[in-house]
């Protein structure tokens, strides 16, 4: 998203700014180190035979989601970002407006982790 906001517009209009990557990147790893360190494997799992060695490590209903679940993050984001602007009924400046889409990026990655 940041590269085709920045290569579409200057470098100062991409959706997120640095900042915002070190953040992102922040949250998501402590995330997913919390989800890694705190789930206690269960007998079920230890008892589970192994995986073949010929079969994918992602299946193609794994595909199906990540490639819809990303189409939906950029619709969303890349209106929001270029369109979002319209939906304040105040005037707003930019500062605002970008950390309104940074938000809304993190919310739908949150929310995006649970079933």
């Amino acid at each position: 998203m940041t590269i085709i906001s920045a290569l579409v517009g200057d470098v100062d209009s991409a959706v997120f700014a640095v900042i915002h990557l070190l953040w992102l990147n922040l949250i998501m790893d402590i995330l997913a180190a919390a989800a890694l360190a705190t789930d206690y494997p269960t007998d079920d799992i230890l008892k589970r035979q192994p995986e073949p060695r010929n079969l994918h490590i992602v299946s193609p209903t794994m595909w199906k989601m990540i490639i819809g679940q990303a189409i939906y993050q950029l619709i969303v984001i890349f209106t929001l970002h270029y369109v979002g602007v319209g939906f304040f009924t105040t005037k707003t400046d930019g500062y605002q407006h970008q950390a309104f889409v940074f938000n809304t990026y993190i919310f739908m990655q949150v929310f995006n982790q649970w079933k």
